[in-house]
Parts: structure tokens; sequence; C-alpha cells
């Protein structure tokens, strides 16, 4: 039995056929290749940028956010660049993105509000989890200061979760900052007021 060669597959082939199919094989293959170094680049890409920011004083759930979306970015421009070399016009895939994308951020517009919100907290850090704070009506001790709420536990027990929102637009009054102030905690940052009005920079 002879072996099967690809000119002889070729040669069999139609020639009309063998023009068309070809080009459009040696396209898939590279566009599988580019898409399997883009999942390797994107894991490499979100454990790197959140070792990084974990070496620095940030808060870890920054960390974990700032990778994943390091993470989503590579994998975006290593589609962009498969689909490119798969003969596919980006022009249709962005505008059809770019539409599902209002659509999208039209949808879960307060979740992205609260995500923003949260960052800002997470950085700026006019409280910290353990200090008790009162905003609006609910006063209560820090249990957790997430991307999307803040959740605080009041002396009664009561489990309070707050949208982040609401802790960035409204006064909110830190409890424990004269107390932090006393301590010496954190001498090389400025001590947080008695009374934060986290809205200053709208």
């Amino acid at each position: 039995m002879e072996p099967v060669s690809l000119a002889s597959i070729s040669a069999s082939l139609d020639p009309g056929l063998a023009a068309i199919a070809f080009p459009v094989a040696f396209r898939a293959v590279g566009a599988m290749a580019i898409l399997l170094i883009t999942l390797v680049m994107a894991g490499k890409a979100r454990r790197g940028t959140a070792a990084s920011i974990g070496r620095t004083r940030a808060d870890p759930n920054i960390a974990v956010f700032v990778g994943r979306f390091a993470h989503l970015g590579v994998l975006t421009i290593g589609g962009l660049i498969a689909l490119g070399i798969a003969g596919i016009d980006w022009t249709v895939i962005l505008a059809l993105a770019g539409a599902i994308g209002l659509a999208v951020s039209l949808a879960v517009q307060d979740v992205l509000k609260n995500l923003v919100a949260g960052l800002y907290l997470l950085m700026e850090r006019p409280f910290r989890v353990g200090e008790t704070i009162k905003v609006r009506d609910f006063t209560g001790r820090v249990e957790d200061i997430g991307i999307r709420t803040t959740v605080l536990r009041t002396d009664d027990a009561l489990l309070v979760i707050v949208p982040n929102t609401v802790m960035f637009a409204d006064v909110v009054v830190n409890k424990s900052a004269r107390k932090r102030a006393q301590d010496g905690v954190d001498e090389d940052e400025k001590p947080a007021a008695a009374e934060i009005p986290l809205n200053r920079c709208q």
C-alpha cells in the first residue's frame, strides 16, 4: 500500500475545490493556534497581575479584580486576532460586540456603579474591616468590604448589606477613626476624618 501524501490528496481533488479548501484549513489551524496561545497568555497575565498588586498594600480584592480584568483583556485581543486570521471581518464582530455591550451595560448599570464604588472604597480605604461606622440609619462593625457591597454587623447582631453606591454617595461616620489615630496605626498615612463625605470627588 503506497503512503498517502499531501500532494496525492491535492492531485485527487478538484482544482477549484483544492484552491478553496487548503487556505481555509490553514486559516483554521492558525486561528486555533492563536487561541491556544491566548489561553496560556491570559492565565499568565491574570496570575502575574494579581501577584504584582498583591505585593503592594492594596486590598486583596483589588488584586483579584484587576487580575480578572487583565485575563479578559488578553482573551479579547487574542480572540480578535484569531478571527482576523480565520478571515472573519473585524468590523462586523466589533459592531456586534458594541451593540451587545451597550445592551448589557444598560441592563447592569446599577451593578457597574457598585463595582466602581467598591474599587474606590478598596483603594481609598476611608474605613476598614473591624471598624465601627454609621451610614444612614445603620451603625455597625464592618465585617467585609466587597466589590459590590459592604457588610455591617449591628450591636443587636443584625447583618446589614449596604450597596457600595450608598457608601460612596452618602456621608459615612467612622467612629473608630479617632482610636486609630490615637493608636498610631499607619502613621505614614493621613488619618481618616471622623466624618467622611465619600461623594467629595463627584
